[in-house]
């Protein structure tokens, strides 16, 4: 067929006429030539724009569609068909460069946990060689503006933590889509295909000042997502996309208007999570079956969720940004309003000086007193005034010294001469002190005195900043030397309200029971989970070879002194209020009724028959909070502290979590693994203390946060294994 061909022989001619240069933001790639044509002397005729190939091939395959559809079409049906050709989409085997890919369905372990904004998502590639691919997700709109630009989310790459904050890595890198022709668009912008292109932020704004184009023009994108070589491919592979290409008018009307249409940040419209939009492309590839099969999912749900946390303001941010703005307004209403004053007295004292007249008058606001050429600065003349005055004090201060003490006499009323010069001295002082230090002939004018003001308070402000510097830096000091981890050793925590991390990264924490091992010398405290068994097992070579669960205690790994870890990097913990030799061996872990114990000590009491493995809890890996990060998890109701001696009672039932038999079932019947999720653990743990005079209430109905458990323990914990 002729359209299998041209789909087989296009690679090249995509690399060949749209590949652009390698990583380069300043240099434009080749544009694709028009009809080839020979030198003649003879005018030619007018060429017919055929428009960019992608567009023929667009037609071919609607064209063969037809075909496979109807052998027999009326001529008016063959004209309507072929008006909707300039809008016709299609499935593609072909990765390049303008091609729009869609968030795949089909694969094992989606998105539901991890990057859930790449689940369903319409992505353009604007760059496509043998060393890069560099895509934009097209249907992330945020409710955050960029100099009065709604932005888009368009990757986790170069994103400048402007949505995902400290996960984000780098600075922020910002592609304006638009559709603009003329030279000097052309020259600011790289192309992708035939009417559409990108530029950078300070580009758009560039056409705009020269008004080659409007704000409503462009769509602006911040971050990216990129391939290394072949990585792409084999996502595809592994059906993790669809691969759709378009013509340009298809990509012009359905998603460049979708992004310059959406109403500004300031309208107040919030934005969706672009379901819809994929939703439409894939109708248009024949995908119809997979849109309904997939609508309403977790992935679907967890998306929405993702947009809701990070591509909204939270409501905090909203309210401090606010109140920002209302203090920068207020400071420059008051900057406003003293200037004015300044203005006023600089006015006023220029009316007084003028209608003093005298040789004395000010030249003008050069900042120098009198006038000719041999005036100076007003700066020398009091510098000048206050050295006499200090020399005639010292000499004064000589006199007096060397005076003989004045001898009372009632009957002489004149001073003596000491007492004149005590007088003298006194005078000259209050000089100083008044700033009385100029002839009336020497007055400043308005301009030397605003002069005078003016340094003064750049003076006032720069001993200000060093001020508020210093007790900056003090106060981080302080904060860094009073980081403390706001619990103590041993301290158990219970998950509380749904986290937006517990939802959308760290499933595992979710109706979670967590312990604290151990406080770093930075504050950080080190814990674990004790509630997550897992189907992987450990067995130990004493008669029976009995075999253990082995729990997961987070995602961070131990490394270094401070806990005991074995070389398969497991901890064991054994009950303080066992009878056996378990509760013998071992370091308490605070009060909490734990031990943490050597992995040595107990294999030896194990042999010796002093305890079976039964009384030991194997842990794998940790989780961290920052001093801060735990704090306000506590304050918000996030984590709560599970208190009272009660506490004790809840090992048992957590050690029976990592009985063995259910797994070894499993693997003998060829069944569902019957692991244990531990959330009714956690729920008793949320019934102890001030609640337990009520009884054991019933549990919650299971909501969002469940079902992302229970996604997290089948493909983490190997729970359900076989189920589907």
């Amino acid at each position: 067929m002729l359209v299998t061909a041209l789909l087989a022989a296009s690679a090249a001619l995509t690399h060949g006429l749209n590949a652009p240069g390698r990583h380069c933001a300043h240099t434009r790639p080749l544009r694709t030539p028009g009809a080839v044509r020979c030198c003649s002397t003879e005018p030619e005729p007018e060429a017919k724009d055929l428009g960019d190939w992608r567009d023929l091939r667009a037609r071919l395959v609607a064209a063969e569609r037809r075909e496979k559809e109807s052998e027999t079409v009326s001529d008016e049906a063959d004209d309507a068909v072929a008006t909707s050709d300039a809008g016709f989409v299609f499935e593609s085997p072909l990765i390049e460069q303008g091609s729009v890919i869609l968030g795949g369905t089909k694969q094992e372990f989606g998105f539901a946990l991890r990057q859930q904004y790449f689940h369903k998502s319409v992505m353009l590639l604007l760059q496509h060689d043998e060393g890069f691919t560099k895509g934009i997700i097209l249907n992330r709109p945020s409710a955050y503006e960029i100099d009065g630009w709604r932005v888009w989310f368009g990757g986790d790459v170069g994103e400048g933590g402007m949505f995902r904050g400290k996960e984000s890595k780098g600075d922020a890198e910002i592609a304006c889509l638009h559709a603009l022709e003329g030279e000097a668009a052309a020259r600011l912008s790289m192309d992708i295909i035939r009417g559409v292109s990108y530029t950078t932020l300070e580009g758009a704004m560039a056409l705009i000042a020269d008004g080659l184009a409007k704000k409503d023009d462009f769509w602006v994108f911040v971050g990216y997502a990129g391939w290394a070589p072949g990585q792409l491919q084999g996502e595809v592979e592994r059906d993790s996309w669809f691969l759709a290409s378009a013509d340009s008018g298809t990509l012009l009307q359905e998603l460049l208007t979708q992004g310059t249409e959406l109403p500004p940040v300031s309208s107040g419209v919030l934005p969706g999570d672009g379901l819809a939009t994929w939703e439409k492309l894939m109708i248009s590839i024949g995908k119809n079956d997979e849109v309904a099969r997939t609508s309403g999912s977790l992935e679907d749900r967890m998306l929405s969720e993702w947009c809701r946390v990070y591509l909204l303001p939270k409501l905090e941010a909203a309210k401090a940004a606010a109140a920002a703005e209302e203090a920068q307004e207020a400071a420059q209403e008051a900057a406003q309003e003293a200037a004015q004053e300044a203005a006023q007295e600089a006015a006023e004292g220029s009316d007084e000086a003028g209608s003093s007249g005298g040789e004395g008058s000010s030249g003008g606001g050069s900042g120098k007193l009198g006038s000719g050429s041999g005036s100076r600065p007003i700066v020398e003349v009091i510098e000048e005034r206050v050295e006499a005055m200090a020399a005639e004090l010292a000499r004064i201060e000589a006199e007096l010294d060397d005076a003989p003490e004045a001898v009372d006499d009632d009957d002489d009323d004149e001073p003596s001469e000491r007492e004149m010069a005590e007088i003298e001295m006194a005078e000259i002082e209050a000089d100083l002190v008044d700033g009385d230090l100029l002839d009336e002939s020497l007055e400043p004018s308005a301009a030397e005195v605003a002069s005078i003001r003016e340094m003064a308070a750049r003076m006032v402000d720069a001993v200000a900043e060093q001020s508020s510097a210093a007790a900056t830096a003090e106060t981080t000091v302080r904060a860094k030397s009073a980081a403390r981890c706001p619990v103590a050793v041993g301290t158990v925590l219970r998950s509380g309200r749904v986290a937006d991390r517990f939802l959308l990264s760290d499933q595992f924490l979710h109706k979670a029971l967590v312990v604290a091992l151990h406080e770093l010398p930075s504050g950080i405290a080190v814990a674990a989970v004790l509630n997550r068994p897992t189907a992987n097992l450990v067995q130990f070579h004493t008669e029976g070879k009995p075999r253990r669960c082995i729990n997961f205690g987070g995602d961070g790994r131990l490394m270094g002194p401070g806990l005991e870890v074995d070389a398969n990097g497991l901890m064991w913990f054994s009950r303080t209020a066992d009878e056996g030799g378990a509760s013998e061996i071992g370091t308490p872990i605070g009060t909490s009724g734990l031990r943490r114990v050597n992995a040595l000590e107990a294999a030896e009491v194990i042999r010796q028959g002093g305890a079976s493995l039964a009384d030991f809890l194997l842990v794998s890996g940790v989780v961290a909070f920052a001093p801060d990060e735990l704090s306000a998890m506590i304050e918000q109701g996030e984590l709560c502290v599970v208190e009272g001696a009660d506490v004790e009672t809840l090992w048992p039932q957590v050690f029976n979590l990592a009985d063995a038999r259910s797994v070894e079932e499993e693997a003998l019947t060829g069944g569902t693994t019957s692991l244990s999720d531990g959330t009714a653990i956690w729920w008793a743990a949320s019934q102890l203390g001030g609640t337990a005079d009520r009884g054991l209430q019933p549990m919650p109905p299971p909501g969002l946060a469940d079902e992302a458990l229970d996604e997290w323990l089948k493909f983490f914990s190997g729970h359900k294994r076989g189920a589907e």
